[in-house]
């Protein structure tokens, strides 16, 4: 394509200089035509790459500068003004007529101009590849956060079971069950980037089952759910590192009257999470406040929602508290006829656990 523009280049170039193939000099024309071509094309796709992109700056001006002094040299000779004026004579005015032509309007402009092309061109392709690049590094960095949210709430609940078969080893099974789906859709249904707020729901409330059965009367639990429309997306796994957090520190055994209060809205556009817990009077850990799992939402909260989520979290020497706003992305079609055999979730959900 560009030796094509090369031609149509220098076909205007020649009629601006009034040198046409039927001045009766055709061979020489014709040699003149190719010769800032040639000059282009050895500058921009031999000496710039092998040399210039290699940093081998000094080869690459001495190289070209013996290109300017050959191509000068050829076409002063072949040029047809440098007949006319060798006609009278005068070698001078024919040496300064030529260089007046060859670097005003010869091949050093033919070639700075598809040197710009060409920078411009690499100036682009850098950009779109400095551009895929952080997208591939931010999707990384994501993947590796959401897997470590799976070991973590592994790790956690596992211990949960494992204090439970020593008080009520019948019951283990059915743990280990609600385990196994829970798992399966943090592995499995958590792979895309968005998934159904409903199954996000879901797995909150298959979890709070699991700790129910262990805490029993121990623990006042609150929760409450909304919702003011559906076939709505959300990046998985964002709530449920705050609601083991707050099972895990808002049960502590210092506490007489454990308690957690969860509220849930999910609006037109936008998730609403709060939940609250008590703890015991003394001061915060850096695990309560800065631990792995809240570490990693903050991070991903950062990377999937720049300067569009809201997340606070408070501590008092009471309670500890947080609240979380994201947007919620509309699902697809084929998403939505797929995933509407797993909701569960009514559209108000109300209860309280004593």
């Amino acid at each position: 394509m560009a030796r094509f523009a090369y031609v149509g280049f220098d076909m205007m170039y020649c009629h601006y200089r009034g040198v046409y193939l039927w001045h009766g000099f055709a061979g020489t024309t014709f040699l003149l035509f190719l010769s800032e071509p040639i000059f282009t094309y050895i500058v921009v796709y031999s000496l710039w790459p092998k040399y210039l992109g290699r940093k081998n700056y000094k080869s690459f001006f001495a190289l070209l500068t013996l290109l300017i002094l050959v191509t000068y040299l050829v076409d002063w000779l072949l040029s047809l003004d440098n007949y006319a004026d060798r006609s009278t004579g005068s070698l001078l005015v024919s040496l300064w007529n030529h260089s007046r032509n060859f670097f005003v309007d010869g091949p050093l402009v033919m070639c700075g101009f598809f040197v710009t092309v060409r920078m411009l061109k690499i100036w682009y392709r850098k950009l779109d590849e400095k551009a895929m690049l952080s997208k591939e590094t931010a999707e990384a960095e994501l993947q590796l956060l959401k897997a470590q949210v799976h070991p973590h709430f592994l790790f956690n609940t596992l211990n949960n079971i494992y204090s439970f078969t020593l008080s009520y080893p019948p019951r283990a099974a059915k743990l280990i069950q609600s385990l196994s789906d829970t798992l399966h859709y943090m592995i499995i249904e958590c792979e895309p980037a968005l998934v159904d707020v409903d199954k996000e729901l879901k797995m909150i409330r298959d979890y709070i089952k699991l700790e129910k059965i262990r805490y029993g009367e121990r623990l006042h639990l609150n929760l409450k759910i909304e919702k003011e429309s559906g076939n709505k997306g959300i990046a998985p796994l964002l709530m449920i590192p705050f609601v083991e957090n707050s099972f895990k520190h808002g049960t502590s055994q210092m506490l007489q009257d454990s308690w957690i209060i969860m509220d849930i809205y999910v609006g037109k556009e936008n998730l609403t999470f709060k939940i609250k817990n008590s703890k015991p009077n003394q001061p915060v850990s850096k695990d309560h406040k800065n631990g792995i799992g809240l570490m990693n939402v903050q991070k991903r909260l950062e990377l999937l929602y720049p300067d569009r989520h809201v997340l606070n979290i408070e501590a008092t020497e009471e309670a500890f508290s947080v609240y979380m706003k994201v947007p919620l992305e509309k699902m697809d079609d084929n998403d939505e006829e797929e995933l509407s055999k797993d909701r569960t979730v009514p559209e108000m959900l109300s209860y309280v656990e004593h």
